[in-house]
């Protein structure tokens, strides 16, 4: 994925994240998680980016707090979490 795309699908995840519920939001952010740890890494390094730090914390969530069955307000706060997350992410790159 070139850093134009990659770009464009955070933008899009993160529009889009807060439509996520109890059976839409693991696979959603699943999904998220394995994007920035793939693609993420591999246009920070390829750019230098910046984002290591943020790519590192995302990660964490991923491993710390992405669970099936989570209730309700978990979902809310794991998905607070991600947007801010991608918008920190977002306006990193786009200051590039």
């Amino acid at each position: 994925m070139i850093l134009i795309d990659f770009l464009n699908r955070l933008k899009y995840e993160y529009s889009t994240i807060d439509q996520l519920g109890p059976a839409t939001y693991y696979a959603r952010l699943s999904s998220i998680f394995v994007l920035l740890e793939l693609d993420g890494t591999r246009l920070d390094a390829e750019y230098e980016l910046g984002l290591e730090k943020l790519l590192d914390k995302m990660a964490d969530f991923n491993e710390d707090d992405l669970e099936n069955g989570l209730a309700e307000e978990e979902i809310k706060t794991l998905i607070n979490k991600v947007k801010i997350g991608l918008a920190l992410i977002i306006n990193t790159i786009e200051q590039e």
